[in-house]
């Protein structure tokens, strides 16, 4: 036999005899993957034909494997070029393919063509039955013969799935799926094994190796274009979830700064206000009437609301953004308590409510602690026992030991936390149904920030109902520092 240059390049009859058993059993593989019901005979015509075109054309000087590879994709090309795509699709009744998964609306509305699949086999037949399948789908796909050739693609060109052949020569589809992992730009990349074997335990050696699923060979197109889709379906909408996420962030860093700004200018002409209203209800500018006194109590009131919330957001804003001023040191942990029951009972006053102090003699002395930031829950949790106390009840503080925790308590006679609104206490912007007993004003905001502010410390925070009535806040700070 010759090629078309005139050349010839001669056979031994144990070659043909070769050829002759691979021609077998390519059209064996090649049976599976075509149209449910085609005729035997006629595929082994067309895969005759392919053989003899690949004979004719061969070049000379070419090692054994070499032509065996050359026979192989001839007989495959030539059998594949008789049966259509469109043919090509899951047979129905007791040999169909699994049907494809269920997937939502949004999953369909995504357009797939053009994805890039990297094909890597070294079997012509897959390659060839492979590639015709996908690109009749609209997929764009690359070829590669080896798990060296496969990494090399992979680190020049941007892939959105990966076909992978499990058993191949120099690196096998274990490894070259490792270090297709360790491409950064690969890491998101499904791999799905194409493969022969079946035991569990080859199965899961697989996905150990970082593969997304595998198809069993010899592969049904349809039950392939399924999981594929899949896949790529996922790859797609997990990107579209990374990109909404980082959207959300910018917004939301966005709103932190807007808060930031907004509060901290309010925050000097708000204090103002209240300022020049107290000294006018003092009397400093001159006698008031009661009418008057009322008015400028209101404002000092709301002053001192509108300051309460400002510094609540600004506080928030800080926190979430990572700009919060965390400098933790050696402090009395009883001063600052002590600092804090002084100022809290000037508003206790108010709605004659006395506030206790009591302390073990158990807790050491200093203890290592932001010291700004521990006063802010203090204020906060000693505040909103008064805010939601009756008139001229108790609000008790009570610093003690428990292991390597100090722990302090801030216990009230209010009516407690409703019930099944537990966890509503710690949230961002969430209140309970319980209202101020003084119509006091809340930002939905303090609990939240004590907690962040507690676990910064390493710490906790938690709350709980009182037998009879009231609500205990509990405050654990570790002993040692860190």
């Amino acid at each position: 036999m010759g090629n078309d240059g005139g050349s010839s390049t001669t056979f031994q009859a144990h070659e043909i005899r070769t050829y002759l058993g691979l021609l077998k059993a390519t059209v064996e593989n090649l049976i599976p993957m075509l149209p449910f019901g085609v005729d035997r005979q006629e595929v082994y015509s067309f895969a005759v034909v392919g053989l003899v075109r690949a004979l004719e054309q061969m070049p000379e000087g070419l090692q054994p494997a070499e032509r065996a590879r050359d026979v192989e994709e001839g007989i495959a090309t030539a059998v594949l070029e008789n049966f259509h795509g469109d043919d090509m699709v899951a047979p129905s009744g007791a040999d169909a393919a699994p049907p494809e998964a269920e997937v939502s609306p949004d999953f369909h509305a995504l357009d797939l063509r053009g994805s890039r699949i990297l094909l890597v086999d070294d079997s012509a037949v897959t390659r060839r039955t492979m590639q015709r399948v996908l690109e009749k789908a609209g997929f764009r796909i690359t070829e590669a013969t080896s798990g060296e050739e496969a990494l090399n693609l992979s680190r020049q060109h941007k892939q959105d799935l990966v076909l992978l052949d499990v058993q191949m020569e120099g690196l096998d589809g274990y490894e070259t799926c490792r270090q297709l992992k360790a491409i950064p730009t690969m890491r998101e990349v499904p791999v799905i094994f194409l493969t022969n074997l079946s035991d569990a335990q080859d199965v899961m050696r697989g996905f150990e190796a970082g593969a997304s699923d595998y198809i069993s060979k010899p592969f049904h197109p349809g039950e392939s274009l399924s999981r594929i889709r899949l896949h790529l379906q996922n790859k797609a909408l997990l990107a579209y979830r990374q990109r909404s996420i980082d959207e959300l962030k910018k917004v939301n860093q966005t709103k932190d700064k807007f808060l930031r700004m907004v509060s901290h200018d309010l925050r000097n002409p708000v204090s103002a206000i209240g300022g020049l209203a107290q000294m006018m209800s003092d009397g400093m500018t001159g006698e008031l009437n009661e009418e008057q006194r009322e008015m400028t109590d209101s404002i000092v009131s709301a002053a001192d609301g509108m300051t309460a919330l400002l510094n609540d957001l600004l506080d928030y804003a800080a926190i979430e953004g990572g700009e919060a001023q965390f400098k933790p040191g050696y402090h009395s942990l009883l001063k600052e308590i002590q600092r804090v029951v002084t100022l809290q009972r000037v508003v206790a006053e108010r709605k004659k409510i006395g506030i206790e102090l009591a302390q073990a003699d158990d807790v050491p002395e200093p203890l290592y602690f932001d010291r700004q930031g521990v006063q802010r829950v203090l204020e906060n949790l000693i505040s909103n026992a008064i805010k939601f106390s009756p008139y001229e009840s108790r609000v008790s503080v009570v610093l003690r030991r428990r292991d390597d925790f100090a722990l302090i308590d801030v216990e009230d006679e209010g009516p407690g936390i409703p019930t099944g609104e537990e966890d509503k206490l710690f949230k961002e912007f969430s209140r309970t149904s319980n209202r101020p007993t003084g119509g006091e004003k809340s930002t939905g905001l303090g609990l939240s920030i004590c907690r962040k502010i507690v676990e910064m410390h390493h710490g906790q925070i938690e709350a709980e109902n009182l037998p009879g009535k009231g609500a205990r806040f509990r405050i654990q700070l570790p002993l040692t520092a860190g």
